[in-house]
């Protein structure tokens, strides 16, 4: 199976490399009016940002910036009635002008729009469900790179919306779009997704072939067997209760189908210039076993969007607390693996040098080599997870853990890793998952949360309140304080006597209620919060939600985490 989906992506991964090799000229388009002039405020994915694109992102940004062509300018011979009746449109074939009376737009063949690829003429066409698009103006925008999006030029944009599933799932995605169209295609196929000669199947089934998942460990944020989208789900309070996550309940993030890769015995994996068997790798380097938390970049959306308010341009399925999972991985250290060639070829380099890491699905993201090389560290190549083999959701049959960094940096289905002489450029090391400057973002800062309880829950006389509390980059959780007074007095929280928690996991705290609510409870609802603290019992965590989302825009959300509940 694995060499199914290797095979399927060679003749992809030839053209992003031919194209990286030359110098795509991008004149101004052929289309005129404010669109010229329109900022790039969407941040979604690449038609297809193959080797170059997993967390946020989950995320894609607002278009309400963008203005839609008023005046199309067409090739020359072709017009557009602008008659208050219905248009016919008229295009020049070797019998004159062929017209479309139920079209006011003029319609031109594939081969009409293969040949604007912007390769031999200056202007870049696409087509979609039946519709021919002028990108040429925006291909120099596109956030997922000149490169990648060059990639479905002169043909049908259809195999990578569909496999990138944002372009669909997000309405402003297809608004962005429409206001680029020139005309339509002439005779498009039944399915209405052009007329390529193997025509994309439909959305959905892209995913049909993604693996089942727990109905009642996960709460789905997007459902992808339903709605033909790349699966998202958060891993469910009651499962955030102890302290190594069960594989059936570790939140999931996924930006593509999950690819079918076969097995770690079988499945090839490139390292620098050469073709590893993993099995070789860790017979020769032996097996290295670490717990570490991963959480996601984009984690508690539904708190930023509230919090950012007109200005936010989190888009994506609402989540809770429970992009944040933790577990045992079982692997080689990559640092061992690399130490052969970076003595032999990039020895006194390694400051600036990179390793760039892309998976079966194309997302890609690069580490410094130095913190790669830092045996401490503990980068990962894992094959286990909780001590079974990965399940395919989370990147059977090995996957990249790099502990104290964002969720995006696990790449999942490991397919390469490149020591290269610069950080990425892929879309998702520079476009996604970045700050305001374009720098990406590596770590979390604290973050606390309450797990014992959700939102309106209701708390017993002499309940314990408890939940997480996590930092990353390897960096201490000093202490944790709870409220119930809206934060006038604070209480010092105790740690579970978790004995495997490390600088790289989370820590589990808790509290009598009795100690903040006092005797005799209050009745009615009463706000509990929780924060973390430094070693002089400062907290070191936003008070309002607003001053979480002025640095990050959204991202790594870590203000106060406060739930209402109902006093019984």
């Amino acid at each position: 199976m694995y060499s199914k989906v290797l095979t399927s992506w060679r003749p992809l991964k030839r053209t992003y490399r031919y194209l990286s090799s030359i110098n795509l000229s991008v004149p101004r388009a052929s289309l005129s009016g404010s669109q010229s002039d329109a900022p790039n405020t969407f941040l979604g994915l690449g038609f297809l940002t193959l080797g170059a694109a997993a967390g946020v992102s989950c995320l894609l940004m607002d278009f309400d910036g963008f203005t839609p062509v008023d005046t199309l300018v067409y090739p020359s011979g072709v017009s557009k009635s602008s008659d208050s009746e219905a248009s016919v449109a008229r295009v020049p074939s070797e019998k004159g002008l062929k017209t479309v009376s139920s079209s006011p737009f003029p319609v031109f063949t594939e081969d009409q729009v293969a040949s604007r690829d912007g390769i031999e003429t200056p202007d870049v066409w696409v087509h979609y469900e039946g519709s021919v698009y002028d990108i040429t103006d925006f291909v120099s925008r596109h956030p997922g790179g000149k490169k990648n999006i060059m990639m479905g030029a002169g043909g049908d944009i259809a195999p990578f919306w569909n496999y990138w599933s944002q372009h669909r799932s997000h309405p402003k995605a297809r608004k962005m779009l429409e206001a680029m169209k020139i005309g339509v295609l002439d005779q498009p196929s039944p399915s209405a997704v052009g007329s390529s000669p193997d025509p994309s199947p439909p959305a959905s089934e892209d995913y049909v072939n993604d693996p089942r998942r727990s109905k009642s460990a996960l709460r789905p944020l997007v459902h992808a067997a339903r709605t033909g989208v790349a699966f998202e789900a958060e891993t469910s309070p009651v499962m955030l209760r102890t302290f190594v996550t069960p594989n059936h309940a570790f939140y999931v993030r996924n930006h593509a189908p999950v690819p079918e890769a076969g097995n770690a015995a079988e499945m090839p994996l490139q390292v620098g210039d050469k073709t590893a068997n993993y099995l070789d790798l860790l017979t020769k380097h032996g097996k290295a076993t670490l717990i570490s938390t991963i959480q996601c970049t984009g984690n508690r959306l539904g708190e930023v969007a509230e919090a950012m308010g007109k200005d936010s341009y989190f888009e994506a399925a609402p989540s809770g607390i429970g992009l944040i999972s933790n577990a045992e991985w079982g692997g080689v250290r990559l640092a061992d693996v690399l130490k052969e060639e970076v003595e032999k070829k990039w020895k006194g380099r390694e400051d600036n040098l990179h390793v760039e890491f892309t998976g079966l699905d194309g997302f890609t993201k690069s580490i410094p080599l130095k913190h790669v090389m830092k045996r401490s560290n503990n980068v990962l190549i894992v094959h286990e997870m909780n001590g079974e083999p990965l399940p395919r959701d989370h990147g059977s049959p090995f996957r990249l853990i790099a502990p104290g960094l964002v969720g995006a940096y696990q790449i999942k289905w490991l397919q390469s890793v490149e020591i290269i002489e610069k950080q990425s450029d892929s879309p998702w090391q520079t476009k996604f998952y970045t700050f305001h400057d374009g720098t990406p973002i590596k770590k979390w800062p604290h973050t606390s949360f309450i797990t014992s309880h959700e939102n309106h829950g209701l708390l017993s006389q002499g309940q314990e309140i408890f939940g997480l509390a996590y930092a990353g980059g390897g960096k201490v959780v000093a202490g944790v304080q709870v409220s119930a007074d809206g934060g006038d007095t604070w209480h010092d929280a105790s740690w579970l006597p978790d004995e495997k928690a490390t600088r790289w996991t989370w820590r589990r705290w808790k509290i009598d209620s009795e100690k903040i609510l006092g005797q005799p409870p209050p009745d009615g609802e009463v706000s509990v919060m929780v924060r973390v603290v430094d070693e002089t019992k400062a907290g070191i965590q936003p008070e309002k939600p607003k001053d979480a989302v002025k640095e990050t825009g959204g991202y790594l959300f870590n203000a106060i985490h406060e739930v209402t509940l109902n006093v019984g």
